[in-house]
């Protein structure tokens, strides 16, 4: 009874369709030797090695090869368990140790006894053997691949130029459509609470990075904060800054202009005179640096920093506070985990949200308008757009879970046809 749909049917496909010997029709699909309708299909030597059930089949096709990765992947990628279900397993073992609890004091032993069951409840629940959960428990890794993977919230990206795509359109504001704002993380830096956005990190990155796309930045961008030495020679060189402009122009040396010249020189680097130069902790730079070059020639003098940081630029909250700088070896090793859903379809559904997400991830950007064209759809700047050819390849990459998906679901769409 378990076995079977709402129609009656099978699950499992059985009975079997019977077969003399092994053939392969005219369109390749290839039927396995099957003398028994409500046997799987066995072979002996698999069978003589497994010492189990099995159920052969031929991998010949690109249906069942693309099958078969789906149902792997989903094997060993197992999702952790829902809220629910966690408070759920932890709620039935104080439930049936109540009498134990209920006592004048809980010990060490009984306290170790909940823990343990716990463990084993929701590990049941996850489908998980005690291995693995073991590993988990001593704190140690439960794979061991060949490369790393970056948390990449896709969608709060295309949230963002969405959002600013529906501003621009001429509709009544009840048929805009209703867009999560981005979260903002929330810093104490030395004493100073500073929000932090990744999509400020990205829009505003330094102009070095200008042509990263958003794909590219998520696997080669590190943030870190600047050490004191750095933060000293760049408040040190923006006050000779300000003085320079001061005795040179008669200019004011209110923030605005101050900053308004500090962005023009990051542009023009050249914009500086390297006739004088300023001594501090040992470290030598002139007045034609830039923030850049400041904090670089000081992170080089201290021989602690890692990487040259570089300044992010605008009106960034975290401009005077934080360094970036991008490993383009990471590029090779670096895979970006899409976190907060699957990316659309390309070959079904929302066509202009797909070549929307398309373009935010690898058309490199500063604002939403830097995209595409006001008369243009998306569908149109998609088509228009020169994709690399690894960008291509990431493309079809994107579409072969879907596939995959496709194939795995293949007999359960046959079955509902019939």
């Amino acid at each position: 009874r378990g076995c079977l749909n709402s129609e009656g049917m099978c699950k499992a496909r059985f009975p079997r369709e019977l077969h003399e010997e092994t053939t392969i029709d005219d369109d390749g699909h290839v039927n396995m030797r099957q003398h028994e309708s409500n046997l799987n299909t066995i072979n002996k030597i698999v069978t003589f090695f497994a010492r189990s059930n099995t159920d052969c089949t031929s991998l010949l096709s690109g249906t069942a090869v693309k099958a078969v990765i789906s149902y792997v992947t989903d094997y060993i990628s197992k999702l952790g368990l829902k809220s629910y279900q966690a408070f759920a397993s932890v709620f039935d073992v104080f439930e049936h140790n109540a009498e134990d609890l209920n006592g004048v004091g809980v010990d060490e032993y009984s306290t170790k006894k909940l823990m343990r069951q716990m463990v084993n409840s929701m590990s049941t629940k996850m489908e998980i053997g005690s291995p693995m959960a073991c590993m988990y428990l001593l704190g140690n890794p439960d794979h061991y691949p060949s490369h790393q993977f970056a948390n990449f919230m896709w969608r709060s990206y295309v949230n963002f130029v969405k959002k600013y795509w529906i501003a621009q359109m001429e509709e009544p504001e009840g048929m805009k459509e209703d867009i999560a704002e981005d979260k903002i993380k929330i810093q104490n830096d030395r004493g100073t609470l500073v929000g932090s956005s990744m999509i400020d990190d990205y829009a505003l990155r330094p102009l070095i990075f200008s042509d990263l796309n958003l794909y590219e930045w998520i696997q080669c961008h590190q943030k870190k904060e600047l050490n004191n030495g750095e933060r000293e020679a760049l408040q040190e060189a923006r006050r000779n800054r300000e003085e320079y402009l001061n005795d040179a122009d008669g200019a004011d040396s209110d923030d605005d202009s101050f900053t308004s010249f500090i962005e023009k020189d990051q542009e023009d680097s050249d914009s500086w005179s390297d006739a004088e130069s300023i001594q501090s902790n040992s470290t030598t730079w002139s007045l034609g640096d830039t923030d850049d070059v400041i904090v670089e020639k000081q992170a080089k003098h201290n021989k602690e920093a890692k990487a040259v940081k570089h300044l992010f630029i605008g009106e960034h909250k975290q401009r005077d506070t934080h360094g970036v700088w991008c490993d383009f070896t990471r590029l090779d090793c670096i895979i970006p985990n899409f976190i907060g859903g699957a990316i659309p379809r390309s070959d079904r559904g929302d066509r202009e949200y797909y070549c929307m997400s398309i373009m935010t991830i690898f058309k490199a950007w500063r604002a939403p308008a830097d995209l595409k064209d006001k008369d243009s759809t998306w569908d149109e700047t998609f088509n228009e757009h020169m994709f690399t050819p690894r960008q291509r390849e990431l493309l079809g990459h994107f579409n072969l879970r879907f596939e995959c998906n496709d194939a795995r679901d293949n007999h359960y769409n046959t079955m509902k046809q019939k």
